[in-house]
């Protein structure tokens, strides 16, 4: 290589804005941490959401302590810029908390993009996060037309059509896996809100038929006279997913009915053998 190109080299080496110094990777969740807990601006915590769930792993970390991680910062992510206003700060200052939304959306299309999308299908995994409770919670705390529905107003079509996809193989885990008789309650109106109710429709227990026939006994589309309304007048005149519910909780109690028809037929049989 003549002197020329050797000095170009070296210009190129000194001006180029990869080249002026050393940028190493972010190989581990612990550095990626301090890196966010350093930083300054929206913007950066933005960037960083794109790859903070693609580090490598280090000693004793693991993948559901970022997701969760990821979860706590996307609460919100649906919620009016209100949502982050500081207890502290005066409700005469308007301020706008749209980039405080906007770095919470982030992390809720990176949770669709690279842990929904990618994990969904292993029931290990999902069966895991049942047991921390994280998404129940995440997607009960709130008003579920907004968090937990189709409605889902932050999210664009790609990252509502993965939330859509997950959903029904996450409840059918939830509600077979919960034990916790409070966080039971969170699934099943997780359920009636997404209209998962294929999920009941083997169900028969005596606890599944008490809480559909709770809602749907409390519908207020009924005027006064009608109330407490029957089943068949929901049936007739219910609206939404109300008559489905209704038809579901009647096929579950002849299920039932027919189960226990069985178990006494079955019982006398074998009385009879015995003598």
């Amino acid at each position: 290589m003549n002197t020329r190109a050797v000095l170009a080299n070296e210009v190129w080496r000194n001006t180029h804005p990869l080249m002026v110094k050393d940028y190493p990777q972010v190989r581990t969740w612990k550095q990626w941490r301090e890196i966010w807990d350093k930083a300054k601006t929206s913007n950066e915590l933005a960037g960083l959401l794109h790859y903070g769930l693609d580090v490598e792993y280090g000693t004793g970390e693991t993948w559901y302590e970022r997701l969760e991680f990821y979860l706590s910062v996307a609460d919100g992510f649906n919620e009016l810029e209100s949502y982050f206003k500081p207890l502290y700060e005066s409700i005469y200052l308007v301020r706008d908390r749209n980039y405080l939304r906007a770095v919470a959306t982030k992390a809720m299309q990176q949770i669709c993009l690279k842990a929904l999308k990618e994990q969904y299908t292993q029931s290990s995994i999902i069966e895991y996060i049942v047991t921390r409770n994280k998404l129940i919670d995440f997607f009960s705390e709130h008003d579920c037309s907004n968090t937990a529905t189709p409605d889902r107003r932050s999210l664009t079509k790609p990252y509502r059509d993965i939330l859509t996809e997950f959903l029904p193989t996450f409840l059918v885990h939830a509600w077979a896996k919960t034990t916790d008789p409070e966080y039971s309650k969170k699934v099943f109106r997780l359920i009636i809100h997404t209209n998962n109710l294929f999920i009941l429709e083997e169900d028969a227990r005596d606890e599944t038929i008490r809480l559909l026939e709770n809602e749907v006994l409390k519908q207020k589309d009924f005027r006064p006279e009608d109330s407490p309304p029957s089943i068949g007048k929901i049936l007739l005149r219910g609206r939404g997913n109300q008559k489905e519910i209704a038809r579901l909780l009647l096929a579950l109690k002849e299920m039932r009915a027919e189960r226990e028809r069985i178990r006494k037929l079955m019982e006398a049989t074998q009385e009879k053998e015995k003598v």
